[in-house]
């Protein structure tokens, strides 16, 4: 595991921003040149949450990348709130781009509730992608008990804290064994230790739909949501009945063959599935 006190890799090839709000300071991360792309990191996450997919999209795209408030290098949300986060982020954000612009996000599970609502309140979003989206209350399916990992790092017990991400990423994140490698545990140890911001009452407490109703009623967005077959947040099979049901113009995916972090354990699948959707038109009105 490289040292979390050094730069991941990635990030040394991306342009950073350190971007001054009302709130504190929010980092981002960009690549490319074209139409925005912004994609947001779930819970217990950072920018590299989207280590797999910056690049691939930075060709075609101008990627913008946060650590959104309370998680990786940016300083904490004033409270641990949607609205608290989305203050600064969107403040940012509008330092990066002018907020008449049109963009496309891109988000994965927590980041979902957060991009749902940035939809709602800032407009212009021509294409919401959701991925391993929370908050729709359909039962859990845990494969098991997490490890708590504070104790290892409090110690700097190097090889307990590689156990004990490596054994969560396999119980949350990922299904597939061989692809927990060393990248993916560092990523993950990254993103843990430097997270302040309490998203998971947030994440069980529901609203996914209903915001995702108020974007459908009232804009012209393109709303795709995507899941891994075996993802431990809730059945794809139960998820999909219910947005057909709910939201008759929003797509649905399943990935096979994957958990929850499903742009990592299937990065080639999933890029090339948001590369054609991101071409369709917007929903006409």
């Amino acid at each position: 595991m490289n040292s979390i006190l050094t730069p991941h890799a990635l990030s040394t090839r991306l342009k950073r921003h350190q971007l001054t709000t009302q709130s504190g300071d929010v980092v981002w991360y960009e690549m490319g040149v074209g139409k925005p792309l912004v994609l947001l990191h779930g819970g217990f996450g950072n920018h590299l949450h989207w280590e797999k997919n910056i690049e691939f999209f930075g060709k075609n795209y101008r990627v913008l990348v946060p650590d959104m408030p309370g998680f990786g290098e940016s300083d904490k949300a004033p409270e641990h709130t949607i609205e608290s986060l989305l203050v600064p982020l969107m403040e940012s954000l509008h330092q990066l781009i002018k907020p008449e612009d049109e963009i496309d996000v891109v988000c994965f599970s927590f980041g979902g509730l957060v991009g749902s609502q940035l939809a709602i309140d800032r407009g212009n979003v021509r294409h919401l992608a959701i991925l391993g989206a929370v908050g729709h209350h359909v039962e859990r399916r845990p494969r098991g008990e997490l490890i708590n990992w504070k104790d290892a790092f409090a110690k700097q017990d190097m090889t307990a804290l590689y156990d004990c991400m490596r054994h969560n990423l396999l119980m949350h994140m990922i299904y597939q064994e061989s692809v927990v490698d060393a990248n993916a545990v560092d990523i993950q140890t990254r993103a843990c230790t430097t997270c302040r911001f309490k998203s998971r009452e947030i994440s069980w407490s529901g609203g996914l739909f209903e915001k995702l109703e108020k974007i459908q009623a009232s804009a012209s967005t393109q709303i795709i949501l995507i899941w891994g077959e075996f993802d431990v947040t809730g059945d794809p099979k139960i998820l999909e009945e219910i947005t057909l049901m709910r939201l008759p113009t929003v797509r649905t995916r399943v990935c096979f063959g994957a958990g929850h972090w499903i742009q990592y354990e299937k990065a080639d699948e999933i890029n090339q599935l948001l590369a054609e959707w991101l071409t369709i038109p917007p929903i006409k009105k």
